[in-house]
């Protein structure tokens, strides 16, 4: 992973792209961005929505996100949950144009009620 300040990205939108390979990964792999505000607000994308599973040759990955004007640090990276392994080639960090849509996470749905409670014990 890699860190750097936001100054000179603010109001601009980036891409971190690179072509990753998974060998045997037994949750998922995926390349990441991430953008942080002082207040810790952030925008993310970790590719849980589209992840490399089991073995998958070279394939292109990108991540884009926009950068606001509250933005103080820009993260990226290459993430691995489980066993296995991911390689990462020509890793690419660029300000892209609005026609590049954004790939940021959207949260989850909430569930109505709590669920689960017992914690499986009778």
């Amino acid at each position: 992973m890699q860190s750097i300040d936001a100054a000179q990205y603010r109001g601009c939108r980036v891409r971190f792209a690179a072509v990753i390979r998974g060998r045997e990964v037994t949750d998922w792999a995926g390349t990441w961005l991430r953008i942080d505000t002082a207040h810790g607000a952030r925008a993310i994308d970790n590719m849980r929505d589209r992840p490399l599973r089991g073995t998958v040759g070279w394939t292109e990955a990108a991540n884009v996100l926009d950068i606001g004007p509250e933005a103080v640090s820009v993260h990226f990276g290459v993430l691995l949950a489980g066993a296995g392994a991911v390689d990462l080639a020509r890793p690419r960090f660029e300000v892209v144009g609005p026609d590049v849509p954004v790939t940021e996470l959207t949260g989850r749905p909430l569930a109505a009620e709590p669920r689960g409670l017992d914690f499986g014990t009778a």
